[in-house]
């Protein structure tokens, strides 16, 4: 029980240092900026700032190793570290921040440089611990078969969470490189952007988990239990926490304040207002904004989350989120016959209300919706009628199958480039490489 209890404290030191580290930098142990590569500005800063977070992180691990050498008095553990320990340290980190920030450097490898990224620093921060146990705790190391079951489980858990964080760059890359290639105006690209903040907090997990496994390796785990035979008090446990959180509090104040950059800025979360809606179609959106300082005065966005639900009264029909960088959307009331009421979320979804039963619809799935429904395929033809053409990219296929009288002349003229000046106007934001694009690969 006591040794439980003490891995548990110890997982508690390890969770409250990287959450700090996040807060004060993108989650990363390297020290170089990627900045120094690219000539952008603040590179030399930003790696300063990022040298001392690693310097101290580097001594609370000393800390640790310190406890399995009972003999070591503080001021030899001192020496040890800042004479010994640190630059071996530092040397393996310099090596692979230069493999890191040069596979991340090339824009063409940046899915698979992201996750090999990730393998690398695996390897570098067990070759750190290693340095630290030959310098600051010199022994052998406890070999079990409890340890090789942990040790295979942590490493299976590490795999599947470098799958996972590959699958995300994947992904990612794709979306931004649809944007990219689909849209005029450069303002709606954040997908990138977005997209890193996410693949960090997925190598935040990766971090905890891959320091859990180390410091279970190295034999942490209990260092202070065996060489306390007093009985484990909570009470004690409770002073030890609250001293690490407030001293971890007042580093992170002191390095805000003064060596700001690539720390946590803002948090913005903006809202509508809930209004209680008795009839009909309406919306509600909420804005998510995390910045990080870019320098002493400025900051820039480096999340940003639109999430927009739709709903019949106040019964939720559909939430989606927004991929390209626009505000507040528009919510179109669409003039149709059959139906009580119809609208249009700009070209992100459709809803309708017929016979008191609302259904709504990400445009975006439309082509791959297999049920026949007489009230969708109206808002489709209205839609495409009017020249839109993301309505006509979104639709054709699911009109081909349902409605395809309607549709084979719309797919005929565009084919062979039978444009309007309206349509021109309608779908400027629309690069014509892409609209090209679009067209050759539809079969009717």
């Amino acid at each position: 029980m006591k040794k439980a209890l003490c891995c548990t404290e110890y997982v508690i030191y390890i969770i409250v240092i990287h959450l700090a580290t996040f807060v004060l930098r993108p989650m990363s142990w390297t020290v170089l900026s990627i900045r120094l590569f690219k000539n952008e500005p603040y590179g030399i800063e930003e790696s300063i700032g990022n040298l001392i977070i690693f310097i101290c992180i580097a001594f609370v691990i000393a800390l640790f190793f310190k406890l399995q050498n009972q003999l070591m008095p503080v001021s030899e553990l001192f020496k040890t570290f800042f004479r010994k320990s640190l630059w071996l340290v530092l040397l393996i980190r310099f090596l692979t921040d230069f493999i890191q920030l040069s596979l991340l450097s090339v824009r063409s490898a940046w899915e698979v440089g992201k996750t090999a990224a990730m393998f690398i620093e695996a390897f570098s921060l067990f070759a750190a611990f290693a340095v630290m146990k030959k310098t600051m705790a010199q022994g052998k190391i406890h070999r079990s078969k409890k340890k090789i079951y942990v040790l295979s489980a942590g490493a299976v858990i590490l795999v599947g969470i470098l799958v996972f964080h590959g699958c995300c760059c994947h992904v990612s890359l794709a979306e931004t490189q649809y944007i990219l290639s689909k849209y005029t105006d450069p303002s709606f690209v954040f997908e990138a952007d977005t997209a890193d903040f996410r693949l960090q907090l997925i190598g935040l997990l990766f971090s905890i988990v891959l320091w859990i496994m180390l410091f279970f390796y190295f034999d942490l785990f209990g260092s202070y239990c065996r060489r306390n035979a007093e009985p484990y008090k909570g009470t004690k446990l409770i002073v030890r926490l609250t001293c690490l959180i407030i001293t971890v509090v007042i580093g992170m104040g002191a390095k805000m304040l003064l060596w700001p950059i690539g720390s946590l800025d803002n948090y913005e979360n903006i809202s509508t207002q809930n209004h209680s809606v008795k009839k009909g179609i309406n919306d509600i959106y909420s804005i998510t904004a995390i910045s990080r300082k870019l320098n002493y005065t400025e900051s820039e966005l480096v999340y940003k989350n639109t999430r927009v639900t739709l709903r019949y009264g106040e019964q939720p029909i559909l939430k989606f989120s927004r991929k390209i960088n626009q505000e507040e959307g528009r919510l179109q009331k669409i003039s149709l016959s059959e139906t009580d009421l119809a609208y249009r979320y700009d070209f992100d979804a459709v809803a309708y209300v017929n016979n008191g039963s609302a259904f709504a619809i990400e445009l975006k799935n439309i082509n791959s919706y297999k049920k026949e429904d007489r009230c969708l395929i109206k808002i489709c033809e209205q839609l495409v009628g009017e020249g839109y053409f993301e309505a006509f990219e979104y639709t054709y296929q699911y009109l081909l199958n349902y409605d395809r009288e309607f549709i084979t002349p719309y797919i005929e003229n565009y084919t062979r480039g039978n444009f309007d000046d309206s349509f021109y106007q309608k779908n400027k934001y629309i690069k014509a490489d892409y609209i090209t694009q679009v067209l050759r690969g539809i079969e009717v």
